[in-house]
Parts: C-alpha cells; structure tokens; sequence
C-alpha cells in the first residue's frame, strides 16, 4: 500500500450493563416463548386444521403471555404501560 501505514478507526461503544441484562433477558424470555409453541405443536400438530387452531391460540397465547410477563417484571416501560393499558379495562370488569 505505497509504504504509508494503514490508518483505522475505532468506535467503542460502552452499553450500561443494565440494558444488556435487560435484553439477554428478554432474547430468553422470546427464545421460551418460541419453545412453548414448539411443545404445543408436538402436542396438538397432528389434528390437521384443528391442530393449527389449538397451536396458534395456545401456543402463540402462551408465547405472548411469557414475553409480556417477563418484560413486565424487568419493568421495561413501553411493555408497563400497555400491560397498565390492558389492565384497567379488565380490572373493572372483574370488579
């Protein structure tokens, strides 16, 4: 390269270990979600048409619940405020 000495460039960048706990967690959380459905499809996957219902409603029901709870307990605040959303409109009706 002509003698001249190769210059770079390095971008450091230094994350708060909080948020890739966070998202560890979170990656965990989704990796879970997407093993309940595959249990729930081992279960239920041979019924045809039927079987895809059941999979999808329980499976994908339980794979969200998992997801949203786990966000919800790490109190990431965009999952809090659709939980809190969600919530107020049930926990009136139950009342």
């Amino acid at each position: 390269m002509n003698g001249r000495p190769l210059l770079m460039l390095t971008l450091y960048v230094v994350l708060p270990a909080q948020h890739v706990v966070k998202g560890l967690a979170l990656a965990y959380a989704a990796a879970l979600a997407l093993a309940s459905l595959w249990v729930v499809r081992r279960a239920f996957g041979g019924l045809g048409f039927l079987g895809a219902l059941i999979v999808l409603a329980v499976g994908g029901g339980l794979g969200i619940l998992l997801y949203l709870g786990t966000a919800h307990a790490m109190r990431v605040s965009e999952i809090s405020s659709i939980v809190g959303l969600v919530a107020r409109p049930v926990r009136r009706y139950v009342r």
